[in-house]
């Protein structure tokens, strides 16, 4: 009975102490996971690590995170073997110059560092201290834990061992699934030229990129649209296309600003990760007024702070049907709110739009009025995004007036309170005139992006569409 009494004793003593470790176990998975995601919250800012350790230490003093840092994107089969899809380089993040693969990186072994891939996504080791930008944190962490009645046994203590929580802001591969009502607005002006086919390629990869059953879309675009029924100059679009450029005795006075209203059937084949290129809905209106747009410029002027305008009414439910064409109604709160907004020239509007639209053949007072036109639509709870599309050096109105690009960055805002972003490469100076402007600010996730090259338009509505989302969120490392 003694015996037995003590192996009884021990065995309740052992039990007590393995759930005192089980239960630091958790307690210390809960706060890396909380400390990743706050040091995720401020990437790609220099801030992120002291985020993460300052909220790992105030929630358990005792902790000693380590932090180290990836870039993660999407990956692609190439032969049999998944590789990293390079296009959403710089664009997602950057961890440096190419090359991209386990010559440069390594492969990495345990909770080594190194380059992997799965079927969804590519790990890329990322260092901020050598200027990458970086969108993933990974945070590491072990504690010891006395022992009370082991310690009788010659056991003094056990150990949580070594947790890791991972958290990536923005794409991560894909976009973040939360419930939103985009306004795409492009422009297939005359001066895109042949980039309007990039700029439908960029578009489409959007669609295929979203998730239907969570993502409303419509599209605008500058210019005008042809009203429904009527022809084109060139008879280059399809009849049925809704987005066919407007025509008639002047061109900017005739069809919507939003010639496609909001859909939520353009991907009827929604698959993970997206295909590439896109496989839309062939009898969705959108995918069809997508899939044209590249068949003609329009060859009305550059209106800004019109289309703008339009997109805002038609989010906040007071478009005129004339303008904007309703299609699925606007979702009420908590739904998200948000346009996307691209174009690639100074404003050139000289002729009235009709129905109180602003308009000014003065570039200044044009893009003052796009600007007023942003302040509203970011009052009223609307996420903004802007990309500037080959206008380095771009000015207002000529002379020593105001870069467009810099006008377009003020439209844009990353915050609730609507604080304009900047123009300012990520760090690197204003301009979008070199590649390390261009690269810094594409990542820097104020909202506002910019580049001289068709072939990034694609990456660059993505990542607008997942920095919308306002994703963080936690993932497993390949």
């Amino acid at each position: 009975m003694a015996v037995l009494m003590v192996v009884l004793f021990g065995m309740a003593a052992l039990a007590v102490d393995i759930t005192m470790q089980a239960n630091e176990r958790q307690e210390l998975h809960d706060t890396i996971d909380s400390a990743a995601h706050a040091g995720a919250y401020e990437l790609p800012n220099s801030t992120a690590q002291a985020a993460a350790t300052t909220f790992a230490t105030k929630n358990d003093p005792d902790s000693t995170p380590t932090v180290d840092f990836f870039c993660i994107v999407g990956s692609k089969l190439v032969g049999a073997t998944y590789r990293v899809d390079v296009t959403h380089i710089p664009s997602n993040c950057n961890p440096g110059p190419p090359p991209y693969d386990e010559t440069a990186y390594g492969t990495g072994s345990g909770v080594g560092v190194g380059l992997r891939c799965n079927s969804q996504i590519c790990a890329i080791p990322c260092v901020p201290a050598e200027g990458d930008k970086c969108n993933t944190m990974r945070v590491r962490d072990e504690k010891p834990v006395p022992f009370g009645f082991a310690n009788v046994l010659g056991v003094p203590q056990g150990s949580t061992g070594t947790l890791s929580s991972v958290a990536c802001k923005g794409p991560c591969g894909k976009a973040v699934a939360n419930p939103i009502d985009f306004v795409v607005v492009g422009d297939r002006t005359g001066s895109m030229g042949t980039a309007i086919n990039s700029l439908e390629s960029a578009i489409e990869g959007l669609l295929e990129y979203l998730t239907p059953s969570q993502h409303n879309v419509a599209m605008g675009t500058i210019g005008r649209s042809a009203v429904p029924g009527n022809g084109v100059s060139t008879n280059t679009a399809p009849a049925n296309c809704r987005s066919k450029p407007s025509w008639g005795p002047d061109k900017r006075l005739a069809g919507p600003w939003i010639p496609v209203g909001f859909s939520n059937d353009y991907d009827n084949t929604d698959i993970d990760p997206p295909s590439s290129p896109a496989v839309l809905n062939p009898a969705s209106t959108l995918a069809m007024a997508v899939e044209c747009m590249g068949d003609e410029n329009s060859s009305t002027g550059t209106y800004l702070a019109a289309p703008f305008r339009a997109a805002r009414q038609l989010l906040t439910g007071t478009c005129p049907a004339a303008f904007c064409r309703p299609d699925l109604p606007v979702r009420p709160a908590p739904v998200k709110k948000a346009i996307i907004f691209m174009t690639d020239g100074e404003p050139n509007e000289s002729v009235n739009p009709g129905g109180g639209y602003p308009y000014s053949s003065d570039g200044n007072v044009a893009c003052n009025n796009l600007k007023n036109e942003a302040t509203t639509a970011k009052a009223a709870g609307i996420l903004v995004v802007t990309i500037a599309f080959r206008l380095e050096g771009v000015r207002c109105e000529g002379g020593g007036s105001a870069a467009v690009t810099d006008v377009l960055a003020s439209v844009a805002s990353p915050r609730s309170d609507g604080t304009p972003s900047l123009d300012d490469g990520g760090g690197n100076g204003s301009g979008c005139n070199t590649a390390a402007k261009v690269a810094g600010e594409n990542t820097d996730g104020d909202f506002f992006f910019c580049t001289p090259d068709p072939s990034q338009l694609e990456p660059i509505f993505q990542t607008a569409a997942s920095q919308i989302s306002g994703g963080v969120r936690l993932l497993k490392l390949p």
